[in-house]
């Protein structure tokens, strides 16, 4: 009885690890760590290029056991998952026709590799409702940050870091520069949907149908 119960013990316990696994994989607590990571993530883009480097690693350990391998691999058919990676692999082939060294040559690369980020990002708020609790951060912080820059303006003993450039008082005024111009871009797309919407609107509503204009 002893023996008989030992051998059917380990499909039973083979089971209940997968599906211990399972329950693990797609609990909502881990989901909502992987949120909350991603909006760390972006609320420190702006000032720092540490804790966002810190930040993805905790999410991409958070996120990768949420992730469904098989949905994936069928989701990197679509144009927006697989162009990340034909830019890298573009990238990848240009450094060929370079000089430099190749310590060089694959420290220009960085900036392309970061493109990888975007597939498991589109993955993971295919399945969570936050994103726009991401771009509430990023925006809260960009705009603290652009209130930082005017203090530190007039005095410049508030700049957090020595950067080269008048009111820029954290990396520089390059990321600074794109960071507000997102922002700018981010905060015009729904007064001009409102606007087209509006449009729209008059022209079906207002104008009598059948009417022809004047010549």
């Amino acid at each position: 009885m002893t023996a008989e119960s030992a051998a059917w013990s380990g499909p039973a316990d083979r089971q209940g690890g997968q599906k211990g696994w399972q329950s693990w994989r797609n609990s909502a607590a881990l989901l909502r760590a992987a949120d909350v990571l991603v909006i760390l993530i972006a609320a420190s883009l702006p000032w720092s290029t540490t804790a966002p480097s810190i930040f993805v690693g905790l999410w991409l350990l958070a996120v990768t056991p949420t992730v469904n391998w098989h949905d994936y691999a069928r989701e990197l058919t679509r144009p927006a998952f697989a162009l990340p990676f034909a830019l890298l692999l573009l990238a990848l082939l240009g450094v060929l026709w370079s000089d430099g060294a190749w310590p060089d040559r694959l420290h220009a690369i960085k900036p392309v590799a970061k493109l990888v980020l975007i597939p498991p990002l589109l993955y993971h708020f295919s399945r969570s409702e936050r994103g726009f609790q991401v771009c509430l951060a990023f925006l809260a912080s960009c705009a603290l940050l652009a209130v930082f820059s005017w203090v530190a303006l007039l005095n410049p003993a508030w700049k957090i870091a020595a950067t080269a450039s008048a009111g820029v008082p954290v990396k520089n005024y390059i990321d600074q520069s794109q960071e507000f111009t997102l922002c700018a871009l981010a905060l015009a797309l729904p007064p001009a949907g409102h606007f087209k919407f509006l449009r729209v609107w008059s022209v079906k509503f207002l104008h009598p149908r059948g009417r022809t204009r004047d010549c």
